[in-house]
């Protein structure tokens, strides 16, 4: 048993502890099977108790109704004949049931043998009763004599179904006694198994506590001695070969390295004081560089920051120039429009001259129908005339009867008279409108040369107007180069600034950093001091 490592007797524990659960367990089900079938044999003889009791009340039952159809038939009453006979048979039915099932039920010996001996009388008697029933009112005679026998029967199963009945009741209290000494037998039963499993178990706790326990106790003694002492060649004593000589095993392993190291700890750490103090010469003269650095830089960034005012001036400068050019490109852009504004206005002109000259042109040659068409009239109006002079002349031969055609021809003649002279009237006028028109005619020519005239001007003009924009477009790109060259000398200048600013904060940077560094380094020569002071005690 001592070679057992500790997994091994965890698992034997653990083997015991099943095995003393498997045992109440086993226990506790064989006796709850024996206590289940008691019960059940309990209930079957209490329920051959209470088919008894019907039974019994049914002998009686069958035993009044054959009394019943007697006094009926002695009353002439056959009314009550068919609920006899249903009763009867009823009863009859209820009886034998109750004693057949409890020929299955009964387990006691001795109620079962007296009930073998009554059911063959209990037939019988229910038999006769039906016999006597069937014919009671048809054959009285023969139901008289069959009474006398079912009397008989009726007095026989009085004795013996009393017998039964306690024979039954005292078997239903053997096994109502058995049952609870069943339930006696299984809680000692279980108590035992308890107890067992439970002795068991604490036989396998205190083996294993016995096993494990005490080198525990001398690992944790030799833990405190080196506590209290500092000796760190003091080891532990496994002498086992389970998990815990392996941890004790790997605890003394442990403390060599832990000597071997406070060993070499003391020996580095003069070394290392050593080394803080020239560690703290080098800081002190990286400090003293870092702030020259930084009085370098801060000079240099006023230099800068002189150069970058310069370039921001001259930048500005450009910026105005640039938009002073980008003021004149839009202004010739502006005129150059303008310009072709007005020679489209000035083309509408002549064109618009040209349209009207053309519109007075054909106005003349209207003017001339309209004097073709005059003369029509006129010479309408002449023969007009002469036709009027003829009719008053052939009126004036007809005498009084042509009076009144005479008249007529004299307001024809009138009104030729005053066409030919409104005809002379519009012949002037036409003739001062030919002479206007034509006048007209040439001043819109003469218009029409000095619009075309202008219009070439205006073209030059324009030209001009246009080299200028272009000019003006050439120079602001040139500006616009100058200025973008100034900006690039401008953020440049600024990351120059920003560059030495950023070295200035690094230089300030380091030389906080060496100072820390210097105060880490006074820190550490402090925990050396504390490290030497410490392990000075330990003896490797």
């Amino acid at each position: 048993m001592k070679g057992l490592t500790i997994r091994a007797q965890l698992q034997l524990l653990a083997f015991g502890i099943v095995v003393s659960c498997l045992l109440i367990g086993a226990v506790g089900y064989q006796s709850t099977a024996h206590l289940a079938r008691s019960i059940n044999e309990l209930l079957d003889s209490q329920g051959a108790v209470r088919r008894q009791m019907d039974a019994d009340m049914m002998h009686d039952a069958v035993h009044g109704d054959v009394l019943a159809l007697m006094l009926a038939q002695k009353n002439g009453d056959r009314a009550a004949l068919t609920e006899i006979r249903k009763d009867v048979d009823e009863h009859r039915k209820r009886f034998l049931g109750a004693m057949k099932e409890n020929q299955d039920k009964i387990n006691d010996p001795d109620a079962r043998a007296l009930l073998q001996q009554i059911l063959p009388v209990v037939e019988r008697y229910t038999a006769a009763a039906a016999a006597i029933v069937a014919v009671g009112f048809d054959q009285p005679e023969q139901a008289t004599a069959k009474l006398k026998d079912f009397q008989q029967d009726f007095a026989l199963l009085e004795d013996k179904m009393e017998k039964l009945a306690d024979a039954i009741d005292n078997g239903s209290r053997r096994q109502n006694d058995s049952t609870v000494a069943q339930v006696g037998v299984a809680a000692v039963l279980i108590i035992v198994a308890a107890l067992a499993a439970a002795l068991l178990m604490a036989l396998l706790c205190w083996w294993v506590a016995r096993s494990v326990l005490p080198p525990i106790e001398r690992f944790k003694d030799a833990a405190q001695r080196i506590e209290r002492s500092g000796d760190l060649s003091i080891r532990a004593q496994a002498g086992r070969r389970d998990e815990l000589g392996a941890a004790i095993g790997e605890f003394n392993t442990l403390m060599d390295t832990l000597q071997g190291i406070v060993g070499k700890v003391g020996q580095t750490s003069g070394a290392l004081g050593d080394s803080v103090d020239e560690i703290s010469q080098l800081t002190q003269s990286v400090e003293q560089a870092s702030r020259l650095q930084t009085d370098s830089a801060q000079s240099m960034a006023g230099a800068i920051q002189q150069l970058a005012d310069h370039l921001a001036s001259v930048a500005e400068h450009a910026d105005s120039t640039l938009r002073i050019a980008g003021e004149v490109g839009q202004c010739s852009s502006e005129g150059s429009k303008a310009v072709q504004q007005t020679v489209g206005n000035i083309g509408n002109l002549a064109q618009t001259i040209h349209h009207s000259a053309n519109s007075v042109q054909l106005l003349e040659g209207d003017i001339r129908k309209i004097g073709g068409m005059v003369d029509s009239i006129r010479g309408i109006a002449e023969q007009t005339n002469l036709l009027a002079l003829n009719a008053a002349i052939e009126a004036a031969r007809a005498g009084e009867s042509g009076r009144g055609f005479a008249v007529v021809a004299d307001e024809v003649r009138a009104l030729a008279e005053r066409t030919s002279q409104a005809t002379a009237d519009i012949v002037n006028v036409i003739s001062q409108l030919q002479a206007t028109s034509e006048q007209v005619v040439s001043g819109m020519e003469n218009g029409v040369g000095q619009v075309e005239q202008g219009v070439e001007l205006v073209k030059q003009l324009g030209g001009m107007v246009d080299q200028i924009g272009r000019q003006a477009g050439v120079a602001e790109e040139r500006i616009r180069n100058i200025s973008r060259l100034l900006d690039n000398q401008k953020e440049a200048g600024a990351q120059i600034l920003v560059n030495v600013d950023a070295v200035t904060q690094h230089a300030g940077t380091t030389s906080r950093s060496v100072e820390q560094v210097q105060d880490e380094l006074l820190q550490l020569r402090g925990h050396f001091g504390e490290l030497s002071e410490s392990i000075r005690h330990m003896r490797v």
